[in-house]
């Protein structure tokens, strides 16, 4: 399969993953909950490391989901702001269009899905590890990092839940040794191709960077006849469910920066 046979392929698989009526409710409850705060994010982690959806009380009792009773919240920080003082012809421009200034923070109280009752959200596939031969990819895939000068070791990362790493500082990458082959040559793909894409300081978000890593995992694996999207369909739309922004933000924008560079390496 060539490599853009392989990318419409992984389109065309996302576009049927997500249309799916579990997901697409996932997706629609996902995206209407707040979006919290680096600082809120690490305060529900602290008190809840399992927490995985959380929302206020009133939020979920809209989405049809009940708090249990005695469930204790999790706290976070809530901005409190104050309207500007009306101007002449404000009256215009609706009170709600009137400029807030932020006056201070306080306490309030969120909770995570598993608090609650109700509606069923729809269920997220987890990316299913790959089994099987990798007919020799990895040792290929060895010799197309250190053609770029890259170090490649068969060590286990430090985040338990990684298959694998990068380093920019040292320039090398780990591939957690305990996977199957076929597993280890997709990550060593998608560490490759942040190698080659992504720097320190780039601006790029982490979403965008994982999509496009993985982007890449998918096609190199496609483009050998290997078969991926176990791992890669539920990766990719868990960063980013919305598809047209997955194709602006995670497919397509990867194929002009790195596919030229691995011209003739495979």
């Amino acid at each position: 399969m060539d490599k853009q046979t392989a990318l419409n392929t992984l389109e065309q698989a996302l576009e049927a993953l997500l249309s799916q009526e579990g997901i697409r409710r996932f997706l629609e409850i996902r995206k209407s909950l707040h979006q919290y705060s680096f600082y809120n994010v690490l305060m529900i982690a602290t008190q809840k490391p399992a927490a995985t959806m959380v929302a206020g009380y009133q939020r979920w009792k809209a989405l049809n989901r009940q708090v249990r009773k005695g469930k204790k919240g999790i706290a976070i920080f809530i901005p409190h702001f104050r309207k500007a003082p009306a101007e002449p012809h404000a009256d215009a421009l609706g009170t709600d269009e009137l400029p807030r200034t932020l006056v201070g923070f306080g306490v309030g109280h969120v909770f995570d899905v598993s608090q609650t009752d109700g509606k069923p959200i729809g269920e997220w596939p987890e990316p299913a590890k790959l089994t099987g031969s990798d007919q020799g990819l990895q040792a290929r895939l060895h010799q197309v990092a250190e053609s770029f000068g890259l170090v490649v070791l068969d060590e286990a990362p430090e985040s338990p839940t990684a298959q694998g790493d990068f380093s920019h500082s040292t320039r090398t990458i780990r591939v957690r040794p305990t996977n199957e082959p076929k597993q280890r040559a997709k990550t060593l793909a998608h560490e490759i191709g942040h190698a080659l894409l992504h720097k320190p300081g780039d601006g790029l978000a982490r979403d965008q960077k994982e999509l496009e890593a993985e982007s890449v995992a998918y096609i190199v694996m496609a483009s050998q006849e290997l078969d991926s999207a176990a791992y890669t369909l539920p990766y990719l739309a868990g960063w980013n469910g919305d598809l047209p922004t997955l194709k602006a933000r995670g497919l397509m924008p990867f194929v002009l920066r790195f596919l030229p560079k691995w011209k003739k390496k495979l």
